[in-house]
């Protein structure tokens, strides 16, 4: 009685020591990451992309009047319901990028506590690229995606599983961005086949996948509602893929994303050769399937998901490395299922060694991806946006009318100065862009200087006039040059002239 009562008591003392060093690991990592990324913000200035999401949320009034606004944004409204409810407290858009740094935060705390790498992978995790700097530093919608389908592995995993709560976080992944979404046929795909191998005929109720379907399906539909393009909006223009070759490449892209030393860094990859590319790919997905192969259910969400993101990049829209990124995410994701699921079942330690070692080479790449991109923008200007807006501000310029030319390029100043201006593309003043059919007025190139003027008439005041180019001798007659930025790297077309337009 006695040796079982010590033997018992042994077991709960082990099993808390253990829960306390894990505690301790979980919130030194979380809270040194969290520091890390709140340094780096320090370097980083945002970019038009970044802005347009912070500028269309605080200027819309209410709900109603955002989602007016994010129509053309061809994307769910999460990202910017949430940025909605931040802009209600202060219109400084570092509070975007501290609930960039949150959300980022979050997805490593739950990797940290639940995922089932040991403490270097994790670490390792942690600092990637895509983790640390794509979707964390850059603050954009795609970390939201990124945290809620770390919510489904969590939630996939348990012990005991909350089918509602499943539901929710596929819903979630919908609303998140425009991309997450290609994911969801893929998560839908692994809850079905778990379910079906984890109940039996006899006791079998559909209640639950029921419920995680039509939750899915709402999400799904109101995605399509929200990203539907407009009878009016300007056609996306962007990169297309030229062949399939092209679309697979991005494969290797994402699993490796190491940017080459170069102050336009953002986006390279340090293999360049596009055959090079498509070899490298085609040997991951290969290795990837080889990998799954003895899990059907995780292959097939792997192959599924996979294929889904290749299809649209190849067919759609070939889109970016941000974009591409989620076909890691799509990987990282199925691993931590697999490794959930060997665990459980206890796998050959051979077999676990082999793919503990592969895994590891693997995020080893994406943590040297992850330093080498923040050295380059500790290094290198991401953009000017903010450097032209901190001239404006310390010359007294931020009181004049603003004429913005080109729109897009306009605005991230106008992002970091919580200011309208004129746009003479659409004829009308603003800050965040529309992307409807009156941006192509007519003759407005070489025109700013001319409707600058006029302003500077009508409202009897100086205007300020930011331009991406530089005016030759004929058309500065007109103007007073004050400043240039054009050291941005990353966005090297985030490049600014400033000209003041006297009232005459």
């Amino acid at each position: 009685m006695h040796y079982l009562y010590s033997k018992k008591y042994k077991t709960i003392r082990i099993t808390l020591v253990e829960y306390v060093k894990n505690t301790r690991f979980t919130l030194s990592l979380t809270s040194i990451f969290f520091i890390c990324e709140l340094a780096v913000m320090h370097f980083h200035e945002m970019w038009r992309d970044e802005l347009q999401a912070w500028l269309i949320a605080v200027h819309s009034t209410n709900p109603i009047n955002l989602f007016h606004n994010i129509r053309y944004e061809g994307s769910p409204p999460l990202w910017h319901l949430l940025l909605f409810c931040l802009s209600r407290f202060t219109s400084n858009p570092i509070a975007m990028q501290l609930i960039s740094i949150a959300i980022a935060t979050a997805s490593v705390y739950l990797i940290a506590r639940y995922s089932p790498f040991n403490r270097i992978q994790k670490i390792l995790i942690a600092f990637g690229y895509f983790s640390f700097y794509e979707y964390g530093i850059i603050a954009r919608s795609y970390g939201l995606g990124v945290l809620f389908v770390i919510i489904f592995c969590v939630l996939m995993t348990a012990e005991h599983k909350n089918y509602l709560a499943i539901g929710l976080s596929i819903f979630l992944i919908t609303q998140s961005n425009s991309i997450a979404v290609l994911l969801v046929p893929a998560l839908i795909i692994y809850v079905l086949w778990n379910f079906l191998l984890s109940t039996s005929k006899e006791n079998r109720s559909w209640s639950p996948l029921v419920l995680v379907g039509l939750i899915s399906i709402v999400g799904l539909l109101l995605c399509y509602a929200q990203v539907r393009p407009p009878s009016d909006e300007v056609p996306v223009v962007g990169p297309k893929s030229t062949g399939i070759g092209y679309a697979i490449a991005t494969v290797w892209e994402s699993y490796a994303p190491i940017p080459q030393r170069i102050a336009t860094f953002w986006g390279s990859n340090f293999v360049t050769r596009v055959n090079d590319l498509v070899l490298l790919s085609s040997s991951l997905i290969v290795a990837a399937v080889i990998f799954f192969s003895r899990n059907i259910k995780i292959l097939a969400t792997y192959i599924v998901g996979s294929a889904i993101l290749i299809s649209f990049f190849e067919l759609k829209y070939l889109a970016s490395l941000r974009h591409h990124g989620y076909l890691y995410i799509l990987f990282f994701a199925c691993v931590w299922l697999l490794f959930a699921e060997q665990k459980k079942y206890k796998t050959g330690k051979g077999l676990i060694l082999y793919q503990q070692i592969i895994i590891t080479l693997l995020i080893s790449l994406q943590f040297i991806a992850g330093g080498v991109a923040v050295y380059q923008d500790i290094n290198f200007p991401f953009s000017d946006a903010k450097t032209a807006a901190n001239y404006i501000k310390s010359s007294n310029l931020e009181s004049l009318p603003i004429v913005g030319y080109l729109d897009y390029n306009t605005s991230p100043v106008l992002g970091y100065l919580n200011k309208t201006a004129y746009y003479p593309q659409s004829a009308r003043w603003g800050s965040f862009v529309i992307w409807d059919l009156r941006r192509q007025q007519p003759n407005t190139f070489n025109r700013e200087i001319d409707v600058s003027v006029k302003i500077a008439h009508d409202k009897n005041s100086d205007v300020l006039l930011i331009s991406p180019f530089q005016f030759n001798a004929y058309q500065a007659k007109k103007v007073k040059f004050i400043a240039k930025f054009n050291r941005s790297a990353a966005k090297d077309d985030e490049v600014y002239f400033l000209y003041l337009v006297p009232n005459r």
